[in-house]
């Protein structure tokens, strides 16, 4: 039996409705996401007084490691980063090598946040 048109009708109108909800909310999660590597970007140049402009630091830059290759942290900017973490975002950081892969980068950072807030 083959579909009246208002049947196809109304079956398009529900997948462009759908089409258009999923966009919306990958809109929300790309602002979301935008929203939370700003705020952890200003966490980290406010947690360790850093005198540069957080939007200068690039989301798959390397935190720690040689000044150049990475924006150069060390241990104690490690401790002073979970610190800020925990206190910002309410989350903890519970054994040394979950955070050695938490804190590798701005990007590794949220998603890290993301995971403990879910």
């Amino acid at each position: 039996m083959a579909a009246s048109s208002a049947e196809t009708a109304a079956t398009d109108l529900v997948a462009r409705q759908i089409r258009i909800g999923s966009e919306l909310v990958d809109s929300q999660h790309m602002e979301q996401s935008a929203d939370l590597k700003n705020r952890v970007k200003e966490l980290i140049v406010r947690q360790l007084k850093l005198e540069i402009d957080p939007s200068t630091i690039k989301d798959d830059l390397p935190l720690f490691g040689e000044a150049g290759e990475s924006l150069g942290l060390d241990s104690i900017d490690a401790l002073e980063l979970v610190l800020g973490v925990e206190k910002e975002f309410g989350i903890k950081v519970q054994d040394e090598e979950v955070g050695v892969q938490a804190f590798a980068s701005v990007n590794a950072l949220c998603d890290f946040i993301r995971k403990k807030a879910a």
